[in-house]
């Protein structure tokens, strides 16, 4: 519509410019302008009406698949986006119901950083010195005094840059939990982001629940004036209910060093965990269906979807181990037989070639090496041959980069699973 605005005021500077009349052209180009701003002016209405329609679309989906049940002590409320249980025992909220829609692919609203009380939890939700104490010094600055926890988000802002007003709802306090930096800004925060880019990639909305595990006689951020607790493991609970699939994380509030794959269980699992009931508006059928999926494969997505996980117990031969394991071998000069399926393979231009197990680079968990000196120990071109399928492997574990490797000379120390 604009460049069709501009084009015609092209158009007609050219036919009046054979006139030769200056003020004509003055005259032509402020209507056009008026034109422009008025189109304008409707089209950020439209868009205000559109963000308005998306924010009460997110409480319909929701309360469609039924607010979570069983929760000790409870007031629920709403913000634009969100919908939370608040546990005043706690000062935490049990739960935190969200939405990730397709427009965080084009959403450009940065971080508002407004952290503020939760006025609408009518025994007031925790605030800034349940996190750390601020105080104003002589020359006008703030001295920061924390407790070592970070305010960690629930529902995370990221997940609303496409709306200014529900990304500042998600610095409310009651949106807050106390997180190590190491879990809030680690593994934590990579599972925010392994949401964010099923959605992206499938263009798809999915429904979000976020909370710390409570219980009785938790303990306690020693410094917070409201005694808040201090959780030891929070969840995340994703459902893509058009393709009816789950996907569901419980994690220790601590630095994670293994991939958040490992942290995968059952919405079963969590409800045992926390007392709560999700999905109660679903019928039974399906709300048993969704909460006993465990597999994280379907929500892989970019270079993860050629990932796969480790093997289970009943998938390894006697006497070897899956890729998770391999890590408790590095350094102890011990050989172990490590099994898992090939998911990608590199040949160097000097002919060595480089194979990871279960999860490619750059987030590989188990990397073989076979130098170019040895490739003719092998009867085939490992890098070629290898591929997609399932093997086992022997030798000593060392470390390089973190991750657990070996080094093969000869086929001998290869066996294919059927």
């Amino acid at each position: 519509m604009k460049q069709i605005i501009y084009t015609l005021a092209v158009i007609s500077i050219v036919l009046i410019g054979n006139s030769g009349m200056a003020q004509t052209y003055r005259d032509t180009i402020k209507s056009y302008e008026q034109i422009i701003q008025q189109y304008e002016t409707k089209t950020d209405s439209i868009r205000g009406l559109m963000e308005t329609l998306k924010l009460k679309q997110i409480q319909s989906a929701i309360e469609a698949l039924g607010l979570p049940t069983g929760a000790s002590q409870e007031e629920i409320t709403s913000h634009p986006g969100l919908r939370i249980s608040y546990n005043e025992n706690h000062e935490l909220a049990n739960w935190v119901a969200s939405m990730i829609l397709p427009d965080i692919k084009t959403g450009n609203f940065g971080r508002t950083n407004d952290f503020r009380i939760d006025t609408t939890i009518t025994t007031g939700s925790s605030e800034e010195a349940d996190f750390f104490l601020k105080t104003r010094t002589d020359e006008d600055k703030y001295e920061y005094d924390g407790y070592g926890y970070d305010r960690g988000h629930l529902a995370p802002s990221a997940d609303y840059r496409w709306s200014q007003t529900a990304m500042s709802a998600t610095y409310f306090y009651s949106n807050m939990t106390p997180q190590h930096p190491d879990f809030n800004r680690g593994k934590w925060a990579s599972v925010e982001a392994f949401f964010r880019a099923y959605v992206m990639e499938n263009e798809i909305e999915i429904v979000v629940y976020t909370g710390p595990v409570l219980y009785d006689n938790m303990p306690q951020v020693k410094r917070s004036i409201n005694e808040m607790s201090l959780p030891d493991e929070h969840y995340k609970i994703a459902i893509d209910l058009k393709n009816e699939l789950v996907i569901s994380f419980l994690m220790p509030n601590h630095r994670i060093d293994n991939p958040i794959e490992d942290y995968v269980v059952t919405i079963d699992s969590i409800e045992a965990k926390t007392g709560l009931d999700f999905l109660t508006q679903l019928p039974e059928d399906k709300e048993t269906y969704l909460e006993s999926q465990n597999n994280p494969e379907p929500w892989f997505s970019g270079k993860q979807k050629g990932d796969r996980m480790p093997l289970t117990t009943d998938e390894l031969p006697p006497k070897t181990y899956n890729t998770r394991d391999a890590r408790a071998f590095m350094g102890t000069n011990r050989k172990a037989t490590i099994c898992g399926t090939v998911v990608s393979t590199h040949k160097s231009q000097k002919g060595n070639t480089f194979i990871n197990l279960d999860k490619s680079f750059p987030n590989q968990v188990f990397s073989i090496s076979i130098w170019a000196s040895d490739h003719v120990n092998f009867p085939f071109e490992p890098a070629e041959f290898l591929m997609n399928k399932k093997i086992c492997v022997t030798g000593k574990i060392t470390e390089y980069n973190g991750t657990p490797s070996l080094y093969l000379s000869n086929e001998n120390n290869i066996e294919i699973l059927k």
